[in-house]
């Protein structure tokens, strides 16, 4: 339970309403969810991939919070939402693990390791797999 004796459950529920986000999260895949229901609040960096599974090449959206942590969103245009791990921010790059999930339409994605940059001079994010 959060604090107020709401669920995580209407938690996210509220936050998909304020944030106009797609209705399938997964949030339950991932062993740090705890953390984010001690905090009450999602305050991590968010990696938004239009498509429904990261590809090397893909374009994608990074919001940075200015406070990153071990753990991040994923967000996919499917709506699926994992909870990421961060591993390495350096010098205009992140190093995203994501955990094993499943798409809105039940396919099974495994764990994979993403690089996220800017590539020369087009100034948008891309991924590339790096394990």
């Amino acid at each position: 339970m959060l604090p107020g004796g709401n669920s995580i459950a209407a938690h996210w529920k509220g936050l998909r309403n304020q944030r106009r986000l797609a209705p399938r999260i997964a949030v339950s895949q991932c062993a740090s969810a705890e953390t984010f229901e001690t905090r009450g609040t999602v305050n991590a960096m968010r990696f938004t991939f239009p498509h429904s599974h990261a590809f090397s090449g893909g374009q994608l959206t990074v919001q940075d919070d200015a406070a990153p942590g071990p753990s991040c969103m994923v967000e996919f245009g499917d709506g699926t939402m994992v909870i990421g791990e961060l591993a390495n921010a350096a010098d205009g790059h992140y190093d995203v693990n994501i955990p094993d999930y499943k798409t809105a339409k039940g396919h099974t994605v495994k764990a994979r390791s993403w690089r996220i940059a800017r590539r020369g001079g087009e100034g948008v994010w891309r991924s590339m797999r790096i394990a």
